[in-house]
């Protein structure tokens, strides 16, 4: 996504900081969210000024050299969407079955 200006414009279509599993990543996610919104460029020196910390330079290189083509950002946003709907389903089956257990209406809401 440091690479193209279109990539995180796709990537946002897809998904949200709060799908990433890794905090690190979703707050990387919002200050790219952030810059683009404030019309600002988007690279490694306005990211990692944004984000902040010890390592973060590092941090983006990284995942930029582990990232194999920017132009499937898409399929790497739909990834992290699809993973992010499967957390959310084992959360709510969890939930459900912790419910079940102690004798509950699982299909109880709290805001019933």
């Amino acid at each position: 996504m440091l690479l193209r200006r279109e990539s995180v414009i796709e990537a946002i279509d897809i998904c949200q900081a709060s799908d990433f599993y890794n905090p690190t990543h979703a707050q990387i996610f919002t200050a790219i969210e952030d810059l683009l919104s404030e019309g600002k460029p988007i690279d490694f020196t306005t990211v990692g000024a944004k984000v902040g910390g010890d390592g973060t330079f590092e941090r983006l290189m990284a995942m930029t050299i582990d990232t194999p083509a920017a132009s499937a950002t898409s399929t790497y946003a739909k990834i992290v969407y699809d993973k992010s709907v499967a957390r959310s389903v084992v959360r709510d089956l969890e939930s459900a079955r912790e419910k079940i257990m102690a004798g509950e209406d699982p299909y109880q809401t709290t805001e019933d």
